[in-house]
């Protein structure tokens, strides 16, 4: 797998592990449900009944959805977990002779991996033994596109906890500019709340700033003219 085509899929599959699937609509969840399963192994969900777009989706496929994020989830976590050291991300497999035969998924991927596994000593090494078949598909499907990735370009939002990509020398620590604002303005209250004097200050301030872009929005919707109602303390 190319490295573009790897960042392809673990830009897709964040996207995935990002979804809030306790609070998605009816109507969005059998296209969400397809566009996991474009990215994810399919091995285990065959079996099971495609879901319609006019039918809507069982509870059952919704139900191995919501398990397969979870997964996915508690690895990526594993992977950044600090005592887990090392300049890029490898698998390593520790597999049972008597469970082969039912992992039709890594038979069936084997030589590719053993050719692109690196084992030096400056890498991550994370193994398992197959105990749970599906989370075990998912893990190594992961490692295929995790597979000699800077750890550096993985990263968590500290404001959100939402995962993302980041393969630049410039460091980035939150996922977006509104989560960094939300941190800073967090951090800058706590400070000054040390000092009265200057929290009043910047809370006078705050409000100026808060009652302008108001008056400016409410005029530029209803007229220059219009009588503008008092705005709640900022607390």
């Amino acid at each position: 797998m190319e490295m573009l085509e790897k960042r392809e899929v673990l830009e897709s599959m964040i996207d995935f592990v990002n979804e809030d699937l306790s609070n998605v609509p009816e109507h969005r969840r059998v296209g969400l449900y397809y566009k996991a399963i474009a990215i994810l192994p399919t091995d285990e969900i065959a079996d099971l009944p495609m879901p319609h777009r006019q039918d809507g989706i069982s509870k059952e496929l919704w139900g191995y959805l919501i398990n397969i994020q979870s997964t996915l989830k508690n690895f990526l976590n594993e992977i950044l977990d600090p005592k887990m050291n090392g300049g890029e991300i490898v698998f390593e497999v520790v597999l049972k002779p008597s469970l082969m035969i039912m992992d039709k998924f890594y038979l069936r991927h084997m030589k590719w991996f053993e050719k692109d596994l690196n084992k030096s000593i400056d890498q991550i090494i994370l193994w398992q033994e197959i105990v749970d078949p599906d989370s075990y598909f998912l893990k190594f499907f992961v490692s295929q596109a995790l597979n000699g990735i800077p750890k550096s370009w993985l990263k968590k939002c500290p404001e959100c906890g939402k995962f993302f990509l980041h393969p630049h020398k410039r460091q980035k620590i939150f996922c977006s500019n509104p989560c960094a604002s939300k941190f800073l303005q967090r951090k800058r209250r706590l400070e000054l709340r040390k000092d009265p004097r200057k929290y009043n200050l910047w809370l006078q301030k705050m409000r100026m700033y808060q009652r302008k872009r108001y008056e400016t929005a409410v005029r530029a919707n209803l007229g220059a003219n219009v009588k503008i109602k008092q705005l709640k303390k900022i607390k």
